[in-house]
């Protein structure tokens, strides 16, 4: 059987260019009869890619989810706070500011 070796990553490839010869290097450095499998591999490597979010992407909807959903405690604090401010002054205006906190708290 043939002892497989492998290279270290090179980051200094920047480029996409460069990347695709260090990939077609360590193709070749593989026994032909392994390719099969690295082409299983590979393919469900980017078929994963493409089912998947990112990480980053998880985490960005997790942050506007909790961003855009308020919490009990926060929207008490806001329905007491509209309540104060309807105990005030301007019976228009406070109709007015009442109505668009009720709209944007849904």
């Amino acid at each position: 059987m043939a002892e497989l070796s492998f290279t270290s990553y090179d980051p200094s490839a920047a480029t996409s260019a460069a990347l695709l010869v260090q990939l077609v290097q360590e193709i070749e450095q593989t026994p032909a009869q392994y390719w099969n499998c690295l082409l299983q591999t590979i393919r469900q490597f980017r078929q994963g890619l493409a089912a998947e979010p990112s990480s980053s992407e998880r985490a960005w909807d997790e942050a506007l989810q909790a961003a855009s959903a308020p919490s009990p405690e926060r929207q008490a604090a806001l329905s007491q706070l509209i309540d104060t401010w309807m105990a005030d002054e301007d019976e228009r205006e406070q109709a007015e500011t009442r109505q668009f906190f009720s709209q944007s708290l849904g």
